[in-house]
């Protein structure tokens, strides 16, 4: 649900945190709901800690990239942005999808 039920899909993601479910797949997921509520800053810390369980995740690169642009890091976020299309060149398109795009 593109753009819908926000506030539910974050605490879901809080909730399985809380349940001992901090993984980077969980992490990665509340980074993009961060990221799709405006919310860069915690956005990229959860990117950011996906990344150190998972390096190669392109959605997590992709999305910390994007949230780094949107913050003035242009050049950090083209970096990010290009590795995860590196890894997955598919990844772009699925954050038009989005309308998340740097």
């Amino acid at each position: 649900m593109i753009g819908k039920e926000l506030d539910a899909a974050l605490a879901d993601c809080n909730a399985a945190m809380k349940n001992g479910r901090r993984n980077s797949q969980v992490l990665d997921e509340r980074g993009l709901t961060f990221l799709r509520r405006g919310d860069l800053d915690k956005s990229i810390e959860d990117f950011k800690a996906a990344l150190k369980m998972q390096p190669k995740d392109s959605n997590a690169l992709y999305g910390l990239g994007v949230a780094q642009a949107k913050q003035g890091s242009t050049g950090e976020g083209d970096k990010n942005i290009q590795a995860a299309i590196a890894i997955n060149p598919s990844i772009a398109d699925f954050y038009k999808r989005l309308e998340l795009e740097p």
